[in-house]
């Protein structure tokens, strides 16, 4: 009989012709934990145990019996006085895609509040300078990169793994802000300048810092994809910097023309609920020409003088 203080570590190999440790099969009498791993292939040749069926499907198979049994002997253990556990290479894996449904939860839930933070920060006493709609249209053109990423990774065969359900909320988080600095940028302009002076003020403000931190972000999840040795962390940020990328090419083709054609509607003097007409519609003065605050003080100079 073997007599162990601390603990045992037993590995077991199921490969033919192996022969199991001369202490294993020796009687335990005492130890304070004991420690089964059992190795096995998981290559996709061909089996020599059972024709037709390949290495790797064999293990994926022996993998989930054993979790079922290893589940039987964990209660089994804790009703004689013993704290059990175990695990295996895709336990990691089958917890996280136990929570996909929560994820999804999550992500559906972070959408409608940053869709409801935009348009109550959009939003406006004045019915024409209201912009909750481009707030909508805003948050909507960021969340187009999130499947967009997730087709074209499909497309190139990059796995999907459960750490990718993580990629929507960095997306919204980074993208949203790209939106709402630009809308800032955007109304801070006055409304007697053309859409297209507007626009062209709000990109020359908020354009360098949008592109600089959406490329740092890329730049950063290419080196911890490149450098790192797990391939989860690989795909993950794969999924992730495509999606940074492709959510910002949207925010500039998509949500870009919508902040100009709601430009439009303000420049009319049209609702931003219904677009109908509200009141008279500003007219756009032309590049070069003065302020009606410049005008005026000319005029008080030239009344000045005479």
């Amino acid at each position: 009989p073997l007599n162990f203080g601390t603990s045992v570590s037993v590995r077991a190999r199921s490969s033919p012709g192996s022969q199991p440790y001369p202490w294993a099969a020796a009687e335990l009498t005492q130890a304070e934990s004991v420690s089964i791993t059992f190795s096995y292939a998981s290559s996709s040749r061909p089996s020599a145990l059972v024709p037709g069926k390949s290495e790797k499907a064999l293990s994926a198979a022996f993998e989930r019996a054993w979790l079922d049994r290893a589940a039987e002997l964990q209660e089994q253990a804790e009703r004689e006085g013993w704290l059990a556990a175990y695990s295996s290479e895709a336990s990691v894996g089958i917890a996280l895609d136990q929570s996909t449904s929560g994820d999804i939860l999550l992500v559906v839930v972070a959408i409608v509040l940053l869709v409801s933070f935009g348009v109550v920060s959009g939003a406006s006493s004045d019915c024409v300078r209201s912009r909750h709609c481009v707030a909508v249209g805003g948050v909507a053109a960021v969340a187009l990169g999130i499947p967009a990423s997730f087709g074209l990774m499909a497309l190139c065969g990059v796995p999907y793994v459960a750490t990718v359900g993580t990629t929507p909320f960095l997306v919204l988080g980074v993208g949203v802000d790209s939106v709402f600095v630009i809308a800032s940028s955007f109304n801070r302009r006055p409304a007697r300048e053309s859409v297209e002076e507007r626009i062209g003020h709000a990109l020359f403000e908020a354009g360098p810092a949008i592109a600089l931190t959406t490329l740092t972000d890329v730049i950063a999840f290419a080196i911890g994809g490149a450098t790192s040795p797990f391939l989860a962390v690989l795909y993950f940020c794969l999924y992730t910097g495509v999606a940074l990328a492709l959510a910002f090419l949207f925010i500039l083709t998509a949500f870009v023309p919508l902040l100009a054609a709601d430009g439009r509607r303000e420049a009319a003097g049209r609702s931003a609920a219904t677009c109908l007409p509200s009141r008279a519609p500003v007219i756009a003065e032309k590049a070069g020409s003065p302020a009606p605050k410049e005008l005026e003080s000319r005029f008080a100079a030239i009344a000045a003088r005479t």
